[in-house]
Parts: structure tokens; C-alpha cells; sequence
């Protein structure tokens, strides 16, 4: 079996899903303070820090609380019109031709994301993708989010597809995301979407992978 797995935020989309959705369900007074305080450079760089300590990001978990007490068909409902109102209008061109190359060579279309669930599955529905796998919320026994993650994949896709028996002969990544490395190092081809900024630090990040090719977005 031939495959692509291909990252979403930053890779499909013009788009980190995960905040852009939170902006999109949540307009609270508190959110919006929230977001004034904790979501600029200085917190962000502390984040960054965080997570290179305790592979956590804080900021995520900390912006993921207010989307406690909506259910999740209300989230699914809200995942499809945030894919048609939002995400379908902030397409990467060059990235969407590719996969659709791939796919017309009978390349498998598996999407592998760190975003939440709900938006994942909106997109992969959208894609018409064959396997997406993604963070998952937690919720209640009610259906009821509540305002935690369950399963972060940021940092873990490698991990979490080594649990899943797979019968891959030829495997393709598409990614925007340094955390990938592990992914990267397994696949026969590698496609990273990148502007013009990172594309110096992402050469020597890869600097011993020769089958890379760079999108340039």
C-alpha cells in the first residue's frame, strides 16, 4: 500500500486549526481577555520554552478550557461550517495540486495532525481522506467536552502510527511541522511546506535527508 501522510495546519491550510476553531466557536469576554494577555510574543517564547522542557504546550491546554460544556455534536456541527465558512477559503494551493497527484498515482491519503479531533474529521470528510488520525478531546460520559485533551499528537505521530498495524510499501510525508522528525526519517519522500524564513533552518535540520523536496508557500 502506497500512502501520503500529510499534516493539516500549516501544511493544507493557512491555518494553526486548533486556535483559528477556538476563535471561531468562543467569543466570551473572557476568552478575549484571555487571548489579550496570553496570546502574544512574550507568552508564546515562555511556551516554547515549556515545551521544550515538559513536552507540553501550555498555551493549547490553557485555550482548549473554554470549549467546556459544549457537546460533541455541538463541536462536529461547529467543525463543519468553521471547514466551508473558514478553512476552505485559506487552502495551500501548491499543497492540495500535490496530494491530488498522489493520489491520482493510487497513493492512500492518511492525515496525521495534532489538531483536535472534530476539526480533523471535518477535514478529512472534506478530503475525502482515507485514515485521519488526530489529537482527540476528552469527554464526559455524557458526550460533553470538558475543556481537556485526551491524546496530543504534537511531537508523538511517529509514535501513534507505530501502534496501528499499517501495510505501507512506499511512504510519502507532507509536513510544515519541526516536531516531524521522526515521521521524516521513515518515508521515502519528503515534501516540507515552508515560506521563505524557515526555509535556512529547515535545510539544516534535515541537512542527512536527501529524498526532500521544499514547497515554498
Amino acid at each position: 500500500m502506497k500512502v501520503i501522510f500529510c499534516d493539516i495546519c500549516g501544511t493544507l491550510f493557512y491555518s494553526n486549526t486548533t486556535f483559528d476553531f477556538i476563535d471561531y466557536v468562543v467569543n466570551s469576554r473572557k476568552y478575549l481577555f484571555f487571548k489579550k494577555i496570553f496570546l502574544n510574543y512574550c507568552f508564546r517564547k515562555i511556551n516554547a520554552l515549556f515545551y521544550h522542557l515538559f513536552g507540553v504546550d501550555l498555551l493549547k491546554r490553557l485555550s482548549i478550557r473554554f470549549l467546556k460544556g459544549l457537546s460533541k455534536n455541538e463541536l462536529s456541527v461547529k467543525a463543519k461550517e468553521f471547514y466551508a465558512n473558514y478553512l476552505s477559503s485559506h487552502r495551500i494551493a501548491e499543497s492540495f495540486s500535490l496530494v491530488n497527484e498522489y493520489r491520482n498515482r493510487g497513493y492512500y491519503l492518511y492525515l496525521v495532525s495534532a489538531t483536535l479531533d472534530v476539526i480533523a474529521e471535518s477535514v478529512g470528510k472534506g478530503l475525502n481522506a482515507d485514515v485521519v488520525l488526530s489529537s482527540s478531546l476528552y469527554y464526559d460520559s455524557k458526550d460533553v467536552c470538558t475543556g481537556k485533551i485526551k491524546i496530543d499528537l504534537f511531537g508523538r505521530k511517529w509514535e501513534c502510527l507505530c501502534k496501528n498495524d499499517y501495510d505501507i510499501e512506499s511512504m510519502l510525508v507532507i509536513t510544515d511541522d519541526f516536531s516531524d522528525l521522526e515521521l521524516i526519517k521513515q518515508a521515502q519522500m519528503v515534501y516540507i511546506v515552508t515560506n521563505v524564513v524557515n526555509m535556512h533552518r529547515w535545510k539544516a535540520y534535515l541537512k542527512n535527508i536527501y529524498n526532500l523536496e521544499f514547497i515554498v508557500k
